[in-house]
């Protein structure tokens, strides 16, 4: 099989054991970010999948059931460290139904994507936090600024661990602050 091969029937593969499907073209997007961001906005209002908690792979996995054109996009086996290098590195300005990759910080993000794209660098996304799935704002161009002319640009996440004494510590941080990478499924 050769690659030349592989990227005629819709495939890609950057090598023999790393292939995924095919980006899809500009025209065939608009409806599958259309479900996307439908589905985000009944997962949200529902805060769970079918009333169980819901954990960041069911999240996506839900969310990329919701258009035909997406199966295959996510891997059913897919693992929480196996999310972070999904898709490609997006190259140019975020699209609707982008993955953000977030810093391995415990009991914070770890990936969302993206439902909403508001200008150049300001996005809204769905991603899990405290253990619902919950709108997010994060603000690309201005990572470490929680408003902007009194808008809000970048959510608020709380971060709970155990201190040295063994007591509940909660810190925070900015979405944006987080933010590692935005890779295109689609």
């Amino acid at each position: 099989m050769t690659l030349r091969w592989l990227w005629l029937t819709g495939v890609l593969c950057l090598s023999a054991l790393a292939c995924t499907p095919a980006l899809l073209r500009i025209d065939q997007r608009s409806a599958p970010e259309e479900a996307i961001s439908s589905e985000a906005v009944r997962l949200i209002d529902a805060q769970s999948l079918g009333g169980a908690p819901i954990n960041s792979t069911e999240l996506i996995l839900a969310l990329f059931r919701a258009h035909a054109s997406l199966k295959g996009r996510v891997p059913l086996s897919i693992t929480p460290r196996g999310l972070r290098s999904l898709g490609v590195r997006r190259s140019g300005p975020p699209r609707r139904g982008d993955l953000l990759v977030f810093k391995e910080l415990p009991n914070t993000l770890d990936v969302a994507v993206i439902t909403e794209v508001r200008g150049a660098q300001a996005v809204k996304a769905i991603g899990i936090l405290r253990g619902a799935p919950r709108a997010l704002l994060l603000h690309l161009g201005q990572p470490d600024v929680r408003r902007v002319e009194g808008e809000l640009v970048n959510t608020y996440v709380r971060g709970v661990s155990l201190d040295k004494t063994g007591a509940i510590a909660e810190g925070g941080y900015l979405a944006g602050e987080l933010l590692v990478d935005v890779r295109a499924l689609f």
